[in-house]
């Protein structure tokens, strides 16, 4: 048992609520429903201090968001395990590299920085990692943090699945897809010791 349901054993539904908003890693819609869930708990928790609804019709949809907080609770997936998940990857940030083409650019990822250069290395931009989520196929990469400049923004997708280049054909283990103020680029992927497998 976690301790999200243990909360809602010992009936303590607004702790269980604010421990999946804070203690666990979601992506924006589940973390939209959740606050949801979180306004309509406040809201049954008003109508039964004021009397407003009968006991039956508050108990239903108590239960209703009770039953929704452990289903929530399964899927949660704590910062402590995230980074455990991380560590027990395949995937590792330092061997990884990123590659596409039109204009062409290249993506590297430390622990703390997204290293982008676009436009056949003309530009380089080098982002402090604000946000990120390792999942079993996908690891998502965001910042807001631009080194040395401000007002510019990047999203990181890395997916595991079977990708091609645009130009030479070859298959590469990893899709790469990245948004950078709004400029779009989707590319490939590789672990620099597997480069040699890709280009056989």
């Amino acid at each position: 048992m976690n301790i999200i349901q243990r909360l809602v054993q010992e009936d303590k539904l607004k702790k269980a609520i604010d421990h999946l908003l804070s203690n666990c890693i979601w992506d924006d819609q589940e973390k939209r429903e959740i606050i949801l869930l979180a306004g309509q708990f406040t809201e049954n928790d008003k109508n039964d201090r004021l009397g407003l609804m009968d006991r039956r019709s508050l108990g239903v949809i108590k239960n209703r968001i009770r039953n929704a907080i452990l289903v929530y609770a399964d899927k949660c997936k704590g910062i402590e395990e995230e980074i455990d998940l991380y560590k027990n990857s395949s995937f590792s940030l330092n061997n990884f590299i990123g590659l596409g083409n039109e204009p062409g650019w290249s993506l590297s990822i430390t622990d703390q920085y997204i290293i982008f250069v676009s436009d056949y290395g003309e530009k380089t931009h080098v982002y402090e990692i604000t946000d990120k989520f390792f999942g079993e196929k996908i690891w998502h990469f965001r910042s807001n943090k631009l080194l040395l400049e401000t007002r510019m923004a990047i999203s990181v997708t890395i997916t595991k699945e079977t990708w091609k280049d645009n130009m030479s054909g070859l298959k590469y283990d990893f899709r790469v897809e990245i948004t950078e103020n709004f400029r779009h680029y989707i590319g490939v992927g590789q672990l620099k010791n597997e480069a040699a497998h890709n280009k056989g």
